[in-house]
């Protein structure tokens, strides 16, 4: 098995390049002179919503990482697949971002995709497709988010919605009193 080395998207395409001044060299005639430095910073960013951190808080903690992954590997649709290639890729992000010491079994990851379509978090769209919920985290414009959303309630299941919009009202009477 070879491990991809490439995300789907082009990460370099999301960041842009800062240059800073880092330190101030002063010379014999008291000339001053900026050193710079430069940092790459992300220019492309998941947004997690509110009500997220209260499901966040119960997952394991592979599934906290898979739908970090998930919403980062996404497409603009919020579509991410339970695949070969999909596991492959998180299994070699983990591996990367924690130097070998977070690893995962497939089967984990099996049950971490299992885990966050229970808690709302994933939606099934059919054996091995997934949509990552648009009321707790998305990456796109605002207008496509609530455009995606209204889309999923209208489709989903009574069951299904009923578990996410629960925690969601509950949380805002919460709010409420307080």
């Amino acid at each position: 098995m070879t491990k991809p080395n490439k995300t789907k998207r082009n990460r370099a395409a999301f960041k842009k390049v800062v240059k800073y001044i880092n330190n101030i060299h002063i010379d014999e005639e008291g000339n001053k002179f900026p050193e710079y430095n430069r940092i790459n910073v992300p220019t492309s960013g998941l947004n997690i919503y509110d009500g997220a951190s209260i499901v966040l808080a119960t997952i394991s903690r592979c599934a906290l990482n898979l739908i970090i992954f998930c919403g980062e590997e996404m497409d603009v649709n919020g579509i991410i697949r339970n695949d070969s290639h999909t596991k492959d890729m998180f299994k070699s992000l983990m591996d990367e971002y924690t130097e070998g010491k977070v690893t995962y079994a497939e089967a984990s990851i099996n049950m971490a995709f299992s885990e966050l379509a229970k808690k709302g978090l994933l939606i099934s769209k059919g054996k091995g497709l997934f949509k990552v919920n648009p009321i707790y985290i998305w990456r796109n414009s605002t207008s496509n988010r609530l455009t995606t959303i209204k889309q999923e309630l209208e489709i989903m299941d009574k069951e299904t919605l009923n578990a996410i919009v629960k925690p969601l009202l509950q949380e805002n009477h919460d709010r409420e009193k307080d």
